[in-house]
């Protein structure tokens, strides 16, 4: 398909992402105890967290998230999800490392976004997020679409300037 330019929306733009109101959708404490009864895990999520130079939460500013920051990180996490397909740079785990790869998560996906409305872990998997790597040449989307998939719509997601307050 023709390519068009991605624009970025802020994460305090109101109606980016919607409320699930069921907390079964988004069970940050079943994360955070998978991650405390696998260090290896942990070790690679927030390794993928550290990954990113604008990093920012509510912990010392002097230092990197580490296995024992999860708790506190995951809890100041808001759980909401997606209102548009969003392009993500996002994590698996393989041979104890979280590798990343360009993603686009489908519209409705519950994601965790930290206080800068950046997504930071995938609900479903527990797979930590980034924000996107842009792209020089054009996009080139590759495996299995889902039914009302538009390269032209996918969105992606910058940190707001200022944290975000109540998400709309």
């Amino acid at each position: 398909p023709a390519q068009s330019a991605i624009q970025a929306s802020s994460g305090a733009q109101p109606g980016l992402y919607g409320g699930t109101q069921n907390n079964a959708a988004c069970d940050k404490a079943q994360m955070i105890a998978f991650l405390s009864a696998n260090p290896d895990k942990a070790a690679a999520w927030v390794a993928a967290q550290n990954a990113d130079p604008n990093l920012r939460w509510p912990g010392p500013t002097t230092r990197a998230l580490t296995a024992a920051d999860i708790p506190a990180y995951v809890g100041a996490l808001t759980p909401l999800v997606l209102t548009a397909d969003t392009r993500v740079t996002n994590h698996s785990f393989v041979a104890g490392k979280a590798p990343p790869r360009q993603a686009v998560l489908q519209k409705g996906s519950a994601i965790l976004v930290d206080a800068f409305g950046v997504p930071r872990a995938r609900c479903y998997c527990g797979n930590p997020l980034l924000p996107p790597v842009p792209s020089k040449v054009p996009v080139v989307y590759v495996g299995t679409s889902w039914p009302d998939f538009n390269p032209s719509s996918v969105s992606v997601v910058s940190a707001a300037p200022q944290p975000v307050t109540k998400f709309e």
